[in-house]
Parts: C-alpha cells; structure tokens; sequence
C-alpha cells in the first residue's frame, strides 16, 4: 500500500475542500529568474562536467550506499536534459545542448578545480555561445529502513485479530553541484550547490521483503529528483514561462443563479467581453446582495489578470475584499501584487530583448 506524508494530504485535502465548487482557468506567465545574468549574455552551452575519474570508486560507492549501477550516471543527463528542455522556454536566452562530457573531481561528489579558460572559450566559439553551464558534481544516495508494528483487523469470518505488518521507507538524497562560466570577464559567475531528495512508503503483511519489494525502484525515484533539480535552477539563471490556475466563481443561490452560471460558461469560451458584462450588471444591481458583489468582483479580477492587466486586477481583488468581505479576495491582493514585482524584475531582465 503506497503511502504519502500526512501533511501533504491534509493540505491537499483542505485545498480541495475550498475549491471544489468553483471552476479554475489557467494562464500563461513568465516568472522571473532568481538572479540577474550580465547582459552580454545571451547564449548558453550546457556541459556535463561530473563524471566521475575513478570507475572504481565509484563502482565500490553504490555497492556501498546502495546505489544501482549506472543511478548516478543516468540521474546526472536528466537533470541536465530538464535543465536544457526548460532553458527552451525563456525569451531570455539561447540554450545549446553540446553532448559534451569532461571528468569532475574522484567520486564525482565534490566540485573539481575549475576548467581552463582556454577550454571555456574553445567551447564557447564552436557552439556560437556566451557562457558555460556545467553540471559540476552529482551524487546520490540510497537509504532503506523497514519497521515492524502490529494492528488489529478482521478476518473474513469477521472475528477481530492482530496481526504484524511491515513499514518500509526509501529516501534518495541527490546532491549536485552547478557553475556557469563567463569567458569574456574569466568569472565563474554562479556557483551553487544543492542537494534534494524523493521518498516513498509502503507497507507488507507478509514480511520485510515483500514491503521492501513493493518499494519504488531507487533509480526512478533518483531520476524524479534529479528531473526537479535541473528543473529548479533553469528557474533560477532565466524567467520560464510557467502555467498557473486562478479559481473563479460560476454558482450561487438565488435571482442570479442563471446570471452566473452563464458569465461562468462565457468565460470559459474565452469570451470575457460577455462574462465581465454579467458581472458588471451584478455590481451595479441594488438587489445583489454583498455576498455575490464580492464574487462578481473577484471575478473581474481573474479576467483583468487573464488579460494581462495587473493594476485592474488588483484593484478589482482590493475592492473584492474591502468592499465585499470577500476572504479570497485577500489572498488574491496578494498574489497580483507579487505578479506586480515580478512584472517589475522582469522588465529588467528582459530589456533589450523585447
């Protein structure tokens, strides 16, 4: 039986207890990068510079943690393939996979001396790129535990019983290290070292062995983290577009029942010019109570966000909540004042490239 942490199912489940009457849309937004690359910089090489030098040791390791043959190998060109699919989806730069791969230090753990910047260049101008991300360093490790407890159940005559069932946990813990080289200053421009890790649960009535069979294969979940790991720095050196959902509400009780149902379906057709209508008659109605006033302006500001107009949006949110009593509407306020700042970093990251 696959378990989770109970604290993302408790969160799940409150989150689908808010939303599971209102409808969501989902939009397109670019969501700035965490740091400012030089702006000289506009084309990228990736290299896979963690291998390790020593086969031996690196054989003697996974029998040692765990590991299977070839998780680190393999859990390295998925982080840098993710790393690479993602770069494809920021106007901020050219990506360029070169299928290049260098030695890293013994054990491919710890970050190496840099390369040469004779090597960096050479790179650079046969690929037509302005700077080097390198994978530096990739190591993982396997840990398994099972534990033993017992439960009362029911046999098939209905009698109680007790029986003993098997718990087993698997942690993988990836750690990897990236530099990104710029030859034009000879500056290491970032260098981070991260390390994630992916778990899973399941349980055996039979014995030890069948709850550690049932486990997911450490490789997958090595390659699951490896994928979010290459996934997460993209986001950290380039704006990305991202999807995000925006809750918006369709159903009420009452004269407007029809009225909000069918903005609901014209929103959801993309004819926003007929749903805001609907939603502007409810505001200007003096028989719409509060409560829907409020859900009508919650509204309005999904469809300015939708359209791209953030001090709309906001503005709409503000009133949702202040005016209304609308409690969404306050998370919301702050969700578009965020998307407000981010607008703002943006600007600067993307300039000249517009």
């Amino acid at each position: 039986m696959k378990t989770v942490q109970v604290n993302h199912l408790l969160l799940l489940s409150f989150f689908l207890s808010i939303f599971a009457c209102k409808p969501a849309t989902q939009l397109q937004v670019i969501k700035p990068a965490a740091i400012n690359l030089p702006d000289h910089i506009n084309a990228l090489a990736t290299i896979d510079r963690s291998k390790p030098s020593s086969g031996f040791v690196d054989v003697l390791e996974g029998g040692v943690t765990g590991e299977s043959i070839h998780q680190d190998r393999n859990g390295r060109r998925r982080a840098l393939e993710v790393l690479t699919a993602t770069l494809t989806r920021t106007p901020r730069f050219k990506v360029i996979d070169t299928g290049l791969e260098y030695t890293g230090s013994e054990t491919g753990s710890t970050f190496n001396t840099p390369l040469p910047w004779d090597e960096i260049e050479h790179i650079c101008q046969k690929f037509g790129a302005d700077a080097v991300i390198a994978i530096e360093k990739f190591d993982s490790n396997n840990f398994r535990d099972v534990t033993s407890r017992k439960r009362k159940t029911k046999d098939k005559d209905g009698k109680e019983i007790e029986e003993t069932v098997f718990d087993a946990k698997q942690t993988v813990e990836v750690n990897l290290g990236w530099r990104i080289y710029d030859p034009s200053t000879k500056t290491i421009i970032d260098e981070v070292d991260v390390t994630d890790s992916g778990s899973d649960s399941e349980t055996g009535r039979k014995s030890d062995k069948e709850a550690r069979e049932n486990l997911d294969d450490p490789r997958q979940v090595t390659y699951r983290v490896s994928e979010t790991a290459g996934r997460k720095y993209a986001e950290r050196i380039a704006p990305i577009w991202i999807t995000v959902s925006r809750r918006y509400y369709k159903k009420t009780k009452g004269s407007y029942q029809e009225a909000m149902a069918k903005a609901g379906r014209l929103f959801e057709t993309d004819n926003w010019e007929g749903a805001v209508d609907i939603w502007q008659n409810i505001l200007s109605s003096a028989d719409a109570d509060v409560e829907l006033k409020g859900m009508a302006s919650y509204n309005m500001a999904v469809a300015c966000e939708k359209r791209g107009l953030l001090q709309a949006a906001l503005d709409w949110a503000q009133k949702s909540y202040g005016e209304y009593g609308n409690k969404k509407g306050r998370n919301y306020v702050s969700t578009i004042r965020n998307r407000i700042q981010d607008q703002e970093i943006l600007e600067q990251q993307l300039k000249q490239r517009t």
